[in-house]
């Protein structure tokens, strides 16, 4: 299905729960099924670092990163370095460690 297809087919998942069918379509991508994994097995990142380590162009990681959001498979925080960038972490509530 392509990304066009996903956004209006993954809307924003209310509470904790997560829609298997949008995160199965969302992570049917291999950039972002390695961004999940890179998340889930060394934590929080910037979305620089995981453009860099994908090695994509940020704002192609932003738009897979907006995906991933939309089906509640990650969550944005504020950086803890002081600077405006975010640090992406995957969903605790959501997916299993």
């Amino acid at each position: 299905m392509p990304d066009q297809a996903l956004e209006t087919a993954a809307p924003a998942v209310p509470g904790p729960g997560l829609d298997l069918v949008a995160l199965s379509l969302a992570v049917g991508n291999p950039v972002r099924w390695q961004v999940l994994r890179l998340l889930v097995t060394e934590g929080p990142q910037s979305v620089a670092i995981l453009a860099a380590r994908t090695n994509r162009a940020q704002h192609s990681m932003s738009k897979h990163l907006q995906l991933l959001r939309a089906v509640g498979a990650v969550v944005m925080v504020a950086g803890t370095d002081g600077r405006r960038a975010e640090i992406v972490s995957r969903n605790p509530a959501g997916l299993p460690a």
